[in-house]
C-alpha cells in the first residue's frame, strides 16, 4: 500500500501520475493477472505431472499408492475439501 501511496496527498494512491487514463491502468492490471493465472496454472501443471509420476514409482516397486494424498498441491477450489473430492478432480 505505501509503494502505491500519494506522496503529495492529492489522491490516496499515485496511479493517476503512472497511468494516462483508466484504460491504459486497466490493461496493467488485467496483464498482471494473465500472468498470475499463467503461473498458477503451470504451478498446478507441474504439481499433478510430479503426484502421477509417485503414483508410477510406487506401483513399479508394487507398493499401493495412496489416491487420497496429494500433498503440496494448493488451489483456492480444493480449500476445504477432502482429498477424495481432490483425487476424483485431478483424475479426471
Amino acid at each position: 500500500m505505501k509503494k502505491y501511496a500519494d506522496p503529495g496527498k492529492v489522491r490516496l494512491f499515485s496511479f493517476y501520475k503512472l497511468y494516462s487514463d483508466s484504460s491504459v491502468f486497466n490493461g496493467a492490471v488485467n496483464n498482471g493477472f494473465k500472468r498470475v493465472v499463467q503461473e498458477v496454472n503451470e504451478s498446478i501443471k507441474n504439481e499433478i505431472k510430479e503426484t502421477k509420476n509417485k503414483h508410477e514409482k510406487e506401483k513399479l516397486r508394487g507398493g499401493a499408492a495412496d489416491p487420497g494424498r496429494h500433498e503440496g498441491l494448493f488451489c483456492p477450489a480444493f480449500m476445504g475439501h477432502d482429498s477424495k473430492k481432490r483425487v476424483k478432480y485431478l483424475e479426471g
